[in-house]
């Protein structure tokens, strides 16, 4: 799960398993990595979105901190011997009162843009739910 292998970025080092927002039990925690790595691995992926040269760029917020990762994944394609790819994007929006994150796979991703197909989806997401 890509929200629960990113929340140790934003959580001093420590995984924390996702639920649902409306879900008041308890919070599975498990420490994965040190404060500092998961700090430094936070302000990398920052740029990732700040840097206009940075491969989420198009997620950028005004007046919000989104840290985020873009990927593809090749994977089987539909007809014998062909491939085709999956496009994923994962954005962490550590604002006090909207500490989320969200990701979004699509597939048949090949030569339609690939992640970038989910960087507009997720950043609409995070616009329309943030009171900011």
């Amino acid at each position: 799960n890509l929200n629960k292998a990113y929340s140790a970025f934003v959580n001093d080092g420590v995984v924390i398993s996702p639920k649902l927002i409306v879900d008041d039990s308890a919070t599975e925690k498990t420490s994965a990595v040190s404060k500092e790595v998961a700090d430094e691995v936070f302000n990398l992926m920052v740029k990732v979105v700040e840097d206009g040269r940075g491969t989420g760029h198009d997620a950028y917020i005004p007046g919000k901190i989104i840290a985020a990762k873009t990927g593809t994944a090749e994977v089987p394609g539909s007809e014998e011997n062909t491939t085709d790819e999956l496009g994923w994007f994962v954005a962490i929006d550590k604002s006090d009162n909207t500490p989320y994150i969200t990701s979004m796979m699509i597939e048949n991703a090949k030569d339609r843009g690939g992640s970038h197909l989910a960087i507009d989806r997720v950043k609409a997401y995070i616009q329309d739910y943030s009171p900011n």
